[in-house]
């Protein structure tokens, strides 16, 4: 039978949800599942927060309202970055533009 996870989150940690949150700390941003850290990246890097925006949504981790309350990003906008995550694939926030 599957364990219920209990997620334990610091005081200084954002929610994204009940199991998701983020952390800044010292020009970066860490995600937790719980308080098991699953990615980070630099505070100023857009092609990584895009990238791991849209690898929570493609794994059902969390959804497009909860980004946008959490980070404030209109909806359309979240939208448009998963339809080029799977039209052009992972990388595609981090290809350079000719």
């Amino acid at each position: 039978m599957p364990q219920p996870t209990l997620a334990l989150f610091t005081d200084d940690m954002t929610l994204i949800n009940r199991h998701v949150g983020f952390q800044r700390k010292n020009g970066m941003v860490y995600y937790f599942f719980g308080m098991t850290p699953f990615y980070h990246h630099r505070e100023d890097d857009r092609s990584s927060f895009k990238h791991v925006i849209c690898q929570m949504l493609s794994n059902n981790i969390a959804t497009r309202v909860e980004i946008h309350r959490a980070f404030g990003i209109p909806e359309r906008g979240i939208s448009r970055w998963l339809a080029k995550f799977k039209t052009e694939g992972e990388d595609c926030f981090f290809k350079k533009k000719r």
